[in-house]
């Protein structure tokens, strides 16, 4: 079947080879760890001795099922992400470890957000402290003085000068207009403002990075995968926006992030104007439509996204060779990985039924095998 995103580029010059020898051979290595769809299965089926066989195939030696606390777990993953996405900066160049250290910012990302939710709704700094992701001395966040702030303003305030200070500004800026009708709870409508607009400027800033990489080839394959990643990102929100939180058009619009593959400025400027969930879906561009056609939920927008996009990144990673957007192809699917494995492990030490762990992981098929054409 054609996909309109399996574009492979020329060969790689004799140079781009050389400067990404040791780079391809890396992400080759680390590629092996990779669970196929038949061993993730197997994870949620086999006894404990077993699985823990299969995740030491995956490189977590670290990891136990039989005795695994859940935040415990969740660290030890992120570790290995992390410690892995590190030994691929090395032999880049000074954009690439830009743009590979900017991915992995989502983590710090993730704490600024648990504090603000944490802050605006009145949890104690304990609880606060003991959600959080521990980054070590990769972390830029001053989160013992954004742990003493007050209110959200002061908040943003304490992010001046440090590499969030851009986004703080567009927050502040996006939440202090006009009063628009939004979801209750979690902090209300300043939580809410925040939290969107400091997505909407990391996949901005993500983008940048991307169209500042100077080597061709790199581009292309980067723009493929990150692009996609940004229309999944877009049209969620799009959909989540409009129709499950009721904002207006231009509110929507707003939270919208430019830099996708498919869904460009004017597309999302005539989606965010439909008028229901349907009509919407029906607006899309070409290349996307099919993929979603039917779906009745944002959720199974999202699913079928999600898998689509795998299927991109398994292309990149196994069919192109010598470029920067491979080893990110690695990363992706790499964290979907581990996160389906916390998911996993999750659900065994809750005890509950393999068909509903099956299904969450997306593993609703024991005969399920990766698209053979990759």
């Amino acid at each position: 079947m054609h996909r309109p995103f399996l574009t492979i580029t020329k060969s790689p010059s004799i140079a781009t080879v050389t400067r990404y020898a040791y780079l391809n051979t890396l992400v080759s290595a680390l590629s092996v760890r990779l669970l196929s769809a038949e061993q993730l299965w197997n994870l949620v089926e086999q006894s404990a001795s077993d699985a823990s066989v299969l995740l030491r195939t995956a490189g977590l030696t670290g990891v136990s099922l039989q005795a695994m606390e859940d935040r415990s777990l969740e660290q030890v993953l992120v570790d290995t992400l992390w410690a892995e996405a590190q030994r691929l900066i090395r032999p880049l160049s000074a954009e690439a470890q830009e743009l590979t250290s900017y991915w992995l910012r989502r983590f710090e990302i993730g704490n600024l957000k648990i504090v603000l939710r944490g802050k605006l709704t009145g949890r104690p700094r304990e609880a606060i402290q003991a959600d959080l992701i521990d980054i070590g001395g990769r972390g830029v966040l001053p989160l013992n003085l954004l742990m003493e702030t007050e209110d959200a303003q002061e908040m943003l305030h304490c992010l001046e000068g440090t590499p969030y200070g851009g986004l703080a500004h567009q927050a502040r800026s996006g939440y202090g207009g006009e009063h628009y009708d939004l979801p209750h709870g979690g902090g209300g409508r300043e939580s809410f403002l925040i939290e969107a607009t400091i997505d909407r400027e990391y996949y901005s800033g993500l983008a940048r990075r991307v169209n500042a990489i100077q080597e061709e080839r790199d581009r292309h394959y980067l723009r493929i995968l990150i692009g996609y990643l940004i229309d999944q990102t877009n049209l969620v929100w799009l959909l989540r926006y409009r129709f499950a939180y009721r904002l207006g058009p231009p509110l929507t619009y707003f939270l919208l992030c430019p830099g996708g593959y498919h869904l460009r400025s004017q597309h999302l400027l005539a989606l965010a104007r439909g008028e229901n969930f349907e009509e919407t879906l029906h607006n899309l561009p070409a290349p996307l439509a099919p993929l979603v056609a039917g779906a009745v939920s944002t959720s199974e927008v999202e699913e079928r996204l999600g898998k689509h996009l795998l299927e991109v990144a398994q292309f990149i990673l196994k069919r192109t060779t010598f470029n920067l957007g491979r080893a990110f192809a690695y990363l992706f699917l790499r964290e979907k990985e581990l996160l389906r494995i916390h998911g996993i492990i999750k659900g065994r030490t809750l005890q509950l039924p393999p068909h509903l762990i099956h299904q969450a992981m997306g593993l609703e098929s024991a005969g399920f095998k990766e698209d053979e054409s990759f």
